[in-house]
């Protein structure tokens, strides 16, 4: 059990309620300080922004190195993983998924 450090990329297309960045950034490490897998923190991110704004879609990206790969096994020194999750108008628009990897700065969405 050996922790992983990386960013995320979180974006929404809202509905009536809208949230400030400070409480994106709280989400995020709220869900990400627990034990467990960087794909299960992807998804329950989406989810738990989806349901608390009821927006027309979500998505997020995280991006991180894990250290076991680094300390054991491979040695791999700068291995990096990313996750994605979509829900709703991201997941029914491909347009919409590109627009958020362009502006996250991160390259084109691997198909």
């Amino acid at each position: 059990m050996l922790p992983f450090v990386g960013r995320a990329w979180v974006g929404y297309v809202a509905h009536e309620q809208i949230i400030g960045i400070s409480k994106l950034t709280r989400l995020v490490r709220v869900l990400t300080r627990r034990f467990g897998v960087q794909e299960r923190m992807t998804h329950e991110i989406a989810d738990s922004l989806q349901s608390m704004l009821g927006a027309h879609g979500t998505a997020v990206i995280l991006d991180a190195r894990h250290l076991c790969t680094q300390m054991r096994g491979v040695r791999e020194h700068e291995p990096t993983t990313r996750t994605t999750a979509y829900r709703g108008a991201y997941v029914a628009d491909p347009a919409l998924r590109a627009e958020f990897f362009t502006m996250a700065a991160i390259g084109a969405p691997v198909r």
